[in-house]
C-alpha cells in the first residue's frame, strides 16, 4: 500500500533526525530569529508544533520558563530526544498530525518553525488552533516562501505550494492582530548539485520525493543544475524564510 503524504514526511523526517542538527544552518537560523520576535512577556502554557530535533525548543527555554510545555512532532519516537527537560513539571509529547490533532488545552503561545509549508490547508489549521489558544494567546511561526528551493522547482519540476507573505497575512488576519512579518531570502552554496542533494536528504526536506535517483538521472540533474544555478566554482540552493508573530483577537 502506497505510503500517504503525511506518513512519507514524518518517514524521511525520522530518518534523518541523526544529520538535521549539523546540517539544518538554516533552520537554527529561523527558529533563533523567531524567538527574538517573541513580545517580552513569559507565557504559562506553550505548544510547539513540529518541534523536531529541538532546534526552536531549545531557543525557546532560553528566553522563557513555561510552566506546561507541550511537544507536537508527526515522527514518532521523537520523545526520546527530550529527556533532558523531564524538569519541566507541564512537559507533554504529542506525536501526531498537527492539522487534525486535538490538543489537550489551551495555550498562551503557539510556537513552530520550518514546519507549516507542510500543511496541506493553511487556513483550515489557522481557523482549528485559534480556538486552542488563551485571550490574547500569540501565534509565532517561521515557515517558506515561493522562492524556497527555486533550483530544485527549475530542474526537477518538483516542489511544494508555498504561500506568499501577503497569502499568509491574509489567512492570519480574520484571527490575529499581526504584530510583526517579515520575509528574507538566503542563498547557499554548495561544492557540487550532489551536495546539495545531500543537504536535503540530511535535513528531510525532500521528504514528498518518491522517486529513484538511478545514475542516468543524476547525470542529468548535475549537469542542469551547474548549467542554470552556477555561482563561481560552485553551485546555489535558495531559501526564503518567512516569520509571523500575531496575538489573538478578542472576539475568538
Amino acid at each position: 500500500m502506497e505510503s500517504s503524504a503525511e506518513e512519507l514526511v514524518g518517514y524521511r523526517f525520522a530518518k534523518s533526525r541523526g544529520s538535521y542538527e549539523q546540517a539544518a544552518s538554516t533552520q537554527r537560523y529561523m527558529a533563533e530569529a523567531l524567538v527574538k520576535m517573541l513580545p517580552a512577556q513569559a507565557p504559562g502554557s506553550v505548544l510547539e508544533i513540529g518541534c523536531g530535533t529541538g532546534l526552536l525548543t531549545r531557543a525557546l527555554l532560553r528566553v522563557c520558563s513555561p510552566s506546561v510545555l507541550h511537544l507536537n512532532d508527526i515522527s514518532s519516537g521523537f520523545e526520546s530526544g527530550f529527556r533532558s527537560l523531564d524538569h519541566i513539571p507541564g512537559l507533554r509529547c504529542l506525536c501526531g498530525d498537527a492539522e487534525h490533532y486535538p490538543w489537550p488545552c489551551r495555550y498562551d503561545w503557539v510556537v513552530s518553525s520550518s514546519v507549516f509549508q507542510w500543511f496541506a490547508d493553511f487556513s483550515a489549521f489557522v481557523d482549528r488552533i485559534v480556538r486552542y489558544q488563551n485571550r490574547d494567546g500569540v501565534l509565532a511561526f517561521g515557515t517558506f516562501g515561493p522562492e524556497n528551493m527555486r533550483e530544485i522547482r527549475a530542474v526537477e519540476g518538483v516542489g511544494l505550494d508555498y504561500l506568499s507573505k501577503d497569502e499568509l497575512q491574509s489567512s492570519l488576519e480574520r484571527c490575529y492582530h499581526t504584530l510583526e512579518c517579515r520575509e528574507e531570502v538566503l542563498q547557499l552554496e554548495f561544492a557540487s548539485p550532489y551536495q546539495v542533494l545531500n543537504h536535503l536528504r540530511q535535513t528531510g526536506v525532500n521528504a514528498l520525493s518518491r522517486q529513484v535517483w538511478t545514475p542516468s538521472r543524476l547525470r542529468r540533474f548535475e549537469e542542469s543544475y551547474v548549467r542554470l544555478f552556477s555561482k563561481g566554482d560552485k553551485v546555489t540552493l535558495t531559501y526564503h524564510p518567512i516569520f509571523y508573530v500575531g496575538r489573538k483577537k478578542d472576539d475568538f
